[in-house]
């Protein structure tokens, strides 16, 4: 077909919708908006919104933008896992294991789940198996997976691991030693972060994952992305709304409603109707 460096990208908001709820938000993003006529310039704030029009270029770079924040680094997965221990040689047999199941599961494409649950994770990188007879002791792991070669590959990433210098093992994440976010607080940011995704349409993991769930209950303006651009919009303003006291969450028939405080005057307290 025709080139579409300079026209604009175009489709009916039910269309993106869909593919927004197959997970493909950036996807949906650039090719979201039904305006009756083209727009040659269109600026301002990006969010799942019919009626947005923008040129094939402004959506590549959000494209790539969105890409590269929903990739995994699997060098950094093992953080997630949250290892209740010290011992740095575990954590480095972990931070291994943690980035050859990214990497296998990217591969075969396959969610990580389904290549090895975190549980088993952890329970190798305790272990920190030799062979597959050892291996396959471990939870979920069957002898056939271990006599195989995903179960070899797995094992030579243990043994990779095991053979660090003392300098190259990872630290034990600081963060343990900080204030425990709170568990109702945590609680009510999630069903927030479900309610507005719902809302526009979103994949959920694509605007905030858990650990920005965390840092959104024990820190007062965390540096995280859900609290800037599009997410913003979406989720990261109402969150700290939320936290300030100035949004509520209740129920509307079967959905949960948003119930945003009055405005308080000067003399505290909220204007006359």
């Amino acid at each position: 077909g025709p080139a579409l460096s300079d026209q604009v990208m175009r489709i009916h908001p039910t269309h993106a919708r869909l593919l927004a709820s197959a997970g493909l938000f950036a996807l949906a993003l650039a090719i979201s908006g039904c305006a009756s006529e083209p727009k040659p310039e269109t600026t301002g704030s990006i969010t799942p919104k019919a009626g947005t029009v923008r040129t094939e270029a402004e959506w590549r770079r959000e494209v790539d933008s969105l890409g590269a924040s929903y990739r995994a680094n699997p060098d950094t997965m093992w953080e997630r896992l949250r290892p209740r221990t010290n011992n740095r040689r575990m954590l480095g047999v972990l931070r291994a294991l943690a980035a050859w199941r990214e990497r296998e599961a990217q591969r075969s494409n396959i969610p990580r789940q389904r290549m090895l649950k975190d549980e088993a994770l952890l329970e190798i990188a305790a272990t920190a198996p030799t062979d597959a007879e050892q291996l396959a002791r471990a939870r979920g792991i069957t002898r056939g997976f271990a006599d195989g070669k995903t179960g070899m590959s797995l094992l030579a990433a243990v043994a990779e691991a095991k053979a660090l210098p003392e300098d190259a093992l990872p630290e034990a994440p600081g963060s343990r030693d900080g204030p425990k976010p709170s568990p109702a607080l945590v609680s009510l940011l999630k069903v927030l972060l479900a309610a507005k995704c719902e809302q526009f349409h979103v994949a959920p993991k694509l605007v905030a994952n858990s650990e920005d769930i965390d840092r959104l209950a024990t820190e007062e303006t965390p540096a995280i992305d859900c609290l800037h651009g599009w997410r913003a919009e979406v989720f990261g303003d109402d969150a700290m709304a939320l936290k300030a006291g100035r949004l509520a969450l209740g129920v509307e028939g079967k959905r949960v409603k948003l119930i945003r405080s009055a405005p308080v005057t000067a003399e505290g307290s909220p204007p006359p109707r």
